[in-house]
């Protein structure tokens, strides 16, 4: 599955979480910068895969 596929279906999966259940989330701004963070880094490993440095 490709790199895009993947980070869909996390994102989809992560939208079908209850409400409730993400508002007991303590960390739930360290968590998602480390989503974007992980995203960026592979974003930018495609890209250099694809293309070069």
């Amino acid at each position: 599955m490709p790199l895009q596929g993947q980070w869909q279906v996390c994102t989809i999966k992560w939208t079908t979480i209850p409400k409730e259940w993400l508002e007991k989330i303590t960390i739930k701004e360290d968590i998602d910068e480390l989503i974007m963070q992980f995203h960026n880094f592979c974003a930018d490993k495609a890209i250099k895969e694809e293309y070069g440095d």
